[in-house]
């Protein structure tokens, strides 16, 4: 399930107009910015003991967004800010994923630096939380 939902998130990172690209695995260089990698991060599952109720697994994945310096920590900053919040605003929706009985949960979490070859990073980062629910004993 890991990487369905992964590929489900990479698609609509892509799709969001303040991210130039997503990727699968962090790159050295990017071709664009923000440039966003997102890979899985944990799980957790909670499973019943009765066949009526219903199985819940978590698959929780970060996306990583990136943005250089070379047009000051100002613009870093707002450019960050603006993707976080399109990419929170795209994730609260209900069916964003398309994935049967999944409830997604977009959280802010981390912004940072990082040194790439592409020089100084801004760094910010985002919790995707999916829950599934499946049918206990199918």
């Amino acid at each position: 399930m890991f990487g369905i939902i992964r590929e489900k998130i990479i698609g609509v990172v892509n799709n969001a107009e303040k991210i130039e690209e997503a990727y699968r695995t962090a790159r050295s260089s990017f071709s664009g910015f923000p440039a966003a990698v997102v890979s899985p991060s944990s799980n957790e599952a909670a499973y019943n003991t009765t066949a009526s109720e219903s199985n819940k697994e978590t698959y929780i994945f970060t996306v990583r967004l990136y943005y250089p310096f070379t047009d000051g920590q100002d613009n870093a900053d707002i450019a960050l800010e603006q993707a976080i919040d399109e990419l929170i605003d795209t994730f609260r929706q209900r069916e964003v994923l398309d994935i049967e009985n999944a409830w997604v949960e977009p959280v802010p979490s981390v912004w940072g630096y990082q040194t790439t070859t592409q020089g100084q990073m801004r760094v910010a980062e985002l919790s995707i939380r999916v829950k599934v629910y499946v049918e206990n004993g199918s």
